[in-house]
């Protein structure tokens, strides 16, 4: 006599469970990897192939920790920030726009996905995006947003002091744990 609701009664989810199966995401986006020298990556990737910087991150000294660069009008399709040489830091996956980002995190937490950083906003970049771990520990993104990258864009830079922000600009900081590679 009673009538119910999808959620159930018992530890239920916020959201209904998906209609697709899964969050479907149209393409890659890009994709972060580390480098020792992130200055001598850089070169390689803009005089070998081509890359144009869109962004980077400076210590007082003026040593890049971090680029990002594109070659197709976004704003990165390739980004390099400090960390051992060779280490994939994430692959990330384009969603259409913000609600589609919130909906995969409720994706991702209904089927218990680990997610490494909630859904939030890049300052680098603009984007929005959630980084979660798949079950053999890659880490991935989930992003959406930016901006248009003209062919007389001027590069814009952050400070180190102003990292926190850079990466994660609401809550101006980044936690240890984002910098660790995962393998």
């Amino acid at each position: 006599e009673k009538t119910g609701n999808i959620l159930g009664k018992h530890n239920p989810s916020p959201v209904p469970p998906p209609d697709l199966p899964g969050i479907a995401p149209p393409r890659m986006d890009h994709l972060l990897i580390n480098a020792e020298e992130v200055g001598e990556a850089y070169r390689f990737f803009k005089e070998v192939l081509g890359f144009r910087m869109t962004e980077q991150v400076l210590d007082a000294n003026g040593h890049q920790l971090g680029v990002w660069m594109e070659r197709s009008h976004s704003p990165h399709d390739v980004a390099i920030v400090n960390g051992p040489n060779g280490a994939l830091h994430h692959f990330a996956f384009w969603l259409d726009d913000w609600n589609a980002v919130r909906e995969a995190a409720d994706t991702l937490a209904y089927n218990g996905v680990t997610i490494d950083v909630a859904p939030t906003r890049h300052g680098v970049t603009r984007g929005y995006t959630v980084y979660f771990f798949d079950p053999v520990g890659n880490r991935n993104e989930l992003f959406t947003g930016g901006y248009w990258v003209d062919p007389d864009f001027e590069p814009i830079t952050w400070t180190e002091e102003e990292m926190g922000r850079a990466m994660f600009y609401y809550a101006r900081e980044v936690n240890e744990r984002f910098f660790t590679v995962h393998s």
